[in-house]
């Protein structure tokens, strides 16, 4: 089966890493892939994508990024060649401005299998309106990565298996999986179904369904082969709303494009001071809480709420002054953190290893008892079910699909959002029980089996292969 994906960039964000998983997984079901991205990129992750199998087209080999309506003949150009040679059975989108204006662009050409994918939920688009029409008629399958973020679009969710009944039309959620390489650590003397949590369906805050109660007159938008006919009313939907709402989520992808942008490159990946493994930060079961290490893996930028990382660890030194912060990855907030570090006079407890390789994350989990993730806003949260992975206990903030993954007293811990106080106080609260955070760890190993790579891969060719025959 010949199947293309289309992501605006190939840079360092979860978006691109979740979508080397689905490569993977395409190419491990004998899929021949083809992936073309329209504006940035490095060379670091071109190359990831072609070891793991995909054919990569680079629509811009400057990796300059073309905005507002003079996008509309670039990306049609581009893919109105790439459709005619690949000739596609299923055409997958990444979610991402200009996501919309890829759409519409290519039901234009004539392209029907086409899965689209958000990888955040629906709060950061200001009217959902064009993704409902995109959903009912452009689109043979919307999938998101949590059932949260369903909701938030569209009032309703399910999880996406084998059984899941078809129609013409579909949305649903295929959770995100570990990377390709990354296993699950679970002790040997672990019995791990004997410890399952009965109760296997999260209990989630109640999401407002007032954006799904509109209906779209379908005669304010004609789509043929050819062109798109539009009734010029204020409410007509066209390809001007889409690049408008292309144009509006412009910020969330530019903060993600600056945050990955502040990091080193992976060819220059470089030796950071300490960054070696360290033995004296194994990681230690049960918890030893005046010998136990407090673990950052993330980009160091605000949206991952790395501002609010160094007071909250100052704050448990005060009641635990053994207990050490291992900070791994860089970005635009490291000399901040490090001037707080200094201020708070908790420098000497800070490790920085700087940006490691993803398939060297699983050693520098290991060595982490305890693992922060206090993100102002999270679509998923791949951070959290690597950690859960690895052997360590999540305390991470209440938004977005994180509540999901790391579910609050049962794998993990919940703080609220912004809150240092809040933050600090979870952590000690498992430094000073050592039973709770051996609870909450079985349970994390547990629970990440439904994050596995195998998993996924066994969902996302299901779907290819169920779409390319219903097609």
């Amino acid at each position: 089966m010949k199947t293309f994906i289309c992501i605006p960039c190939l840079l360092t964000g979860g978006t691109e890493i979740q979508t080397l998983n689905t490569v993977h997984a395409l190419v491990q079901g004998a899929h021949e892939v083809t992936v073309a991205c329209y504006f940035e990129h490095t060379p670091y992750m071109v190359e990831r994508y072609r070891k793991a199998g995909a054919k990569v087209l680079l629509f811009s080999p400057e990796g300059t990024r073309v905005g507002g309506y003079r996008a509309i003949p670039y990306l049609y150009k581009h893919l109105r060649r790439t459709i005619k040679e690949v000739r596609p059975d299923v055409t997958h989108v990444q979610y991402m401005a200009p996501g919309a204006m890829v759409i519409l662009l290519l039901w234009l050409l004539g392209v029907r299998n086409i899965i689209a994918t958000a990888h955040t939920a629906a709060d950061i688009y200001k009217d959902l309106r064009l993704i409902h029409f995109l959903q009912r008629h452009c689109l043979r399958a919307f999938t998101c990565i949590t059932e949260r973020a369903e909701r938030s679009f569209f009032g309703s969710s399910q999880l996406y298996t084998t059984e899941t009944v078809l129609g013409k039309r579909n949305h649903f959620t295929i959770y995100n999986a570990l990377p390709a390489q990354m296993r699950c650590n679970v002790d040997a003397n672990v019995d791990v179904d004997s410890l399952r949590d009965e109760d296997t369906q999260s209990v989630y805050d109640n999401v407002n369904e007032n954006n799904s109660q509109f209906t779209i007159d379908n005669s304010q938008l004609t789509i043929s082969s050819g062109a798109a006919s539009l009734n010029p009313q204020p409410s007509s939907i066209d390809l001007n709303l889409s690049c408008q709402q292309d144009l509006d989520t412009n910020l969330d992808t530019f903060t993600h494009m600056q945050a990955c942008a502040a990091l080193p490159d992976e060819d220059t990946q470089g030796v950071y001071e300490n960054a070696n493994v360290d033995e004296n930060y194994t990681h230690r079961s049960p918890l030893t809480a005046h010998r136990s290490t407090i673990g950052v893996v993330s980009r160091l930028e605000s949206i991952k709420g790395m501002d609010l990382v160094v007071p909250a660890f100052a704050e448990v030194l005060k009641r635990f002054p053994e207990v050490r912060l291992l900070v791994v990855g860089d970005g635009s907030l490291r000399a901040m953190m490090e001037q707080q570090a200094a201020e708070l006079g908790c420098a000497d407890r800070i490790t920085w290893v700087g940006r490691q390789p993803q398939e060297e994350l699983a050693q520098w989990y290991g060595q982490m008892d305890i693992v922060l993730m206090p993100s102002r806003s999270e679509g998923f949260g791949l951070t959290a079910i690597e950690a859960m992975a690895n052997g360590c206990v999540m305390v991470a903030s209440n938004v977005g699909g994180l509540p999901e993954v790391v579910r609050d007293g049962v794998c993990g811990l919940l703080h609220r959002t912004l809150d240092v106080q809040d933050m600090s106080a979870k952590v000690s609260e498992l430094l000073g029980d050592n039973e709770l955070y051996s609870r909450l760890r079985t349970q994390a190993l547990c629970e990440v089996e439904k994050y596995s790579f195998e998993r996924y891969a066994k969902s996302i060719c299901n779907l290819y292969e169920r779409l390319k025959v219903n097609g």
